[in-house]
Order: structure tokens, then C-alpha cells, then sequence
């Protein structure tokens, strides 16, 4: 069942709804209050777009914006930053099968930049290791699938699985090898992320990541 049931809300009133929230995005994109990320940002947008079925639209939002988006990411993660608009990105290379031969090489061509910096120093991308923080701001996480390494593993594997190429390969295991180092076992003997003095076990921070 999808999140709006059409059969009793009405086709026409769900295109409606749908056509101003689409709407209300766009122009929202240029707010000094948004970000680029997959979470929280512009990039998430334009794919929930594309998943909406307004493709083409979708397409012009991702050309007009993607490199943009790429070149201002402050931050490395999934959550906010560069992992998160990479993958995007390597998802319209093998979903929507992007005209552009040039944004198709750029994509490639900046993962492989970003996973050769990983590789050189993993630990300047997030921290390595439990989290000092203990809180629950999202801008202060730093491990798990939204915030840490295993996020990073997300992108390298994706990419690894388009371009067959060993070194994404190389890197997801070091993502993933990274990222165990942040864990800990609880009474039960679960394996659980380490935040200060607590264990997550959550998608976004723990272990179900």
C-alpha cells in the first residue's frame, strides 16, 4: 500500500498534492537553510522526484544542480556530505541513464578521487573508533551507516558493482573493517555501536546499519 491510498483520496487531488509539494521543493533549493546531502538535502530531493515519476524533471533538476551540490559538500558522510550526492549520482548513472557522457565521466571520475583519499587516510573522512560525543544531534554523529563508515562502504560498493572496478572493492572492506572498530558486545552479546557511554543499535548509528 503506498503512503497515499489513491483509491479513497482521489487521483486528481493526489496529482494536486503531489504537484505542490514538488513545487514547495524547488523553491526551497535555494535557502540558505538547505543542504546537499541525501538526508537532509537538496540531492535526497531531486531523487524522490525521480521516485515520484516526474523523471524528466528530475533529470534537469540533477544536471542543473549535481556538480554544484558536489563542489560545496562541507562534510564526507552519507548523511550530509559528499558520500551521500556521490551516490546519488552513481544511482542516475544506472537508473536513469544519463544523455550526458561528460556528467557520467565526472561522477566516475570524482568517486575514484574520493575513494583514493579514503584509502590514503580513512580517519580524516570520520572519526575512527567509538564516538566521544554522546548525542543526539545529527550533526554531531560520527559513526554508523548515516554518519560514518559503513555509509562510505554504501558508496564504494555501489560503485563497485557499476565499474567492476577491484579498487571500490578494496575500499568497501576497509570501510567496513573501519567502521567494526567503533563496536562493542553488549550483555547479550550483540554487537553494538559505541557512543560515549552508551551502545546504539540503530539503523542511522548501530548496529542494524
Amino acid at each position: 500500500m503506498s503512503l497515499i491510498d489513491t483509491n479513497n483520496f482521489g487521483v486528481e487531488p493526489y496529482k494536486k498534492l503531489k504537484e505542490n509539494i514538488i513545487k514547495k521543493t524547488i523553491a526551497d533549493f535555494d535557502k540558505e537553510s538547505n543542504f546537499p546531502g541525501l538526508f537532509d538535502g537538496v540531492i535526497e530531493s531531486i531523487w524522490i522526484i525521480y521516485e515520484l515519476g516526474e523523471k524528466e524533471l528530475a533529470k534537469h533538476l540533477f544536471y542543473e544542480r549535481f556538480i554544484d551540490l558536489l563542489e560545496n559538500s562541507v562534510t564526507k558522510n552519507l548523511y550530509n556530505g559528499t558520500a551521500g550526492v556521490l551516490l546519488v549520482g552513481l544511482y542516475f548513472i544506472s537508473k536513469v541513464k544519463l544523455e550526458d557522457h561528460e556528467i557520467h565521466n565526472y561522477i566516475i571520475a570524482k568517486t575514484e578521487v574520493f575513494v583514493k583519499e579514503y584509502k590514503e587516510n580513512p580517519d580524516s573522512f570520520c572519526k575512527v573508533g567509538a564516538g566521544d560525543v554522546q548525542s543526539n544531534d545529527l550533526y554531531k554523529n560520527e559513526g554508523g551507516l548515516f554518519y560514518g563508515h559503513a555509509g562510505l562502504g554504501w558508496l564504494f560498493g555501489e560503485a563497485y558493482r557499476l565499474t567492476s572496478n577491484n579498487l571500490f572493492k578494496e575500499c568497501l572492506n576497509v570501510a567496513i573493517d573501519t567502521e567494526l572498530k567503533s563496536y562493542s558486545n553488549d550483555s547479550l552479546g550483540s554487537l553494538q555501536y559505541q557512543q560515549g557511554k552508551r551502545l546504539l543499535p540503530y539503523l542511522s548509528t548501530g548496529s542494524a546499519g
